[in-house]
């Protein structure tokens, strides 16, 4: 049951304003029409974080720790617990409270916040309902998940934007149940442990990016040409593991004539997965 909104009333407030000039002071109170605030409203009314306001990020809607501020060396609010019946982490949007305060708004190497790399942008209206917060999943530790994503942005994603400014993120960090319900990935994906990102370049073909990731990147987990088929619905994933990049290199794809254009080891239920590629081919599609 949606609860009705009802009226806002804030008293307005109240100044004492003396003259400057010799001993008379003004006995007049004068009072000054003020707007609430978010946190006024919700005191008046209990009114959820998101009324009246414009969503586009993943956060807290109202949590335990709505109010919490976060020390520096803090990477991570990870008091929020999951509740069964409604996610904790809902939606941020501009000028929330909850924006100053989380740890969300902390920079994730150089061009992009944490906020931004756990958000998801998908047709169906089930998943603005996933909780989307590191961490969420138990076997998971969130302060991890944002290590992982921090040394891959660093090691990997910075540089990648520094040469193709045009970069467009796709998706980042998923949990567990956003992962299965956009299918196509499994649940030992590198998207779960923050360890992976999928990504685009505007007006460039991926065959180019791939590429250029194999001859510039000093260390990956894996690099993957996903999909070229599709022209600019293809993507390149990458994925980044402290102590344990092995440069994997991997052609996507639903084509037999690409996949035996290469001639090797394949994997995965329809055997769309070939590993070892040195080099992607644009002819090939």
């Amino acid at each position: 049951m949606v609860k009705k909104k009802e009226n806002i009333i804030i008293k307005p407030e109240i100044e004492d304003i003396s003259f400057k000039s010799g001993n008379i002071k003004e006995d007049v109170v004068l009072h000054s029409p003020k707007t609430p605030t978010i946190i006024e409203q919700m005191i008046e009314s209990e009114l959820p974080w998101d009324v009246q306001e414009q969503t586009s990020y993943i956060i807290e809607r109202k949590t335990d720790t709505q109010f919490l501020n976060y020390e520096n060396d803090v990477i991570l609010n990870t008091l929020t617990k999951p509740t069964k019946s409604t996610p904790e982490l809902y939606t941020l949007s501009s000028g929330s409270i909850s924006e100053i305060y989380s740890p969300l708004e902390q920079n994730i190497g150089n061009y992009y916040k944490l906020k931004q790399l756990i958000s998801y942008d998908y047709k169906n209206p089930t998943f603005n309902e996933i909780n989307n917060y590191p961490g969420v999943d138990l076997n998971y530790n969130g302060e991890q998940i944002v290590k992982n994503l921090k040394n891959l942005m660093e090691n990997c994603v910075d540089r990648i934007i520094e040469a193709y400014p045009n970069f467009i993120l796709i998706s980042a960090y998923r949990s567990l149940t956003l992962n299965r319900m956009i299918g196509g990935s499994h649940d030992n994906s590198n998207h779960i442990s923050g360890c992976a990102i999928d990504f685009k370049i505007s007006e460039e073909h991926t065959s180019y990016i791939f590429n250029w990731c194999i001859k510039n990147l000093p260390e990956f987990y894996e690099l993957m040409w996903a999909y070229p088929e599709r022209g600019n619905k293809s993507w390149i994933h990458i994925s980044y593991k402290k102590g344990q990049n092995i440069k994997r290199t991997t052609l996507a794809s639903e084509r037999e004539d690409i996949h035996k254009s290469y001639g090797g080891y394949r994997r995965g239920y329809k055997q769309e997965y070939q590993e070892g590629i040195v080099e992607a081919i644009q002819n090939l599609v």
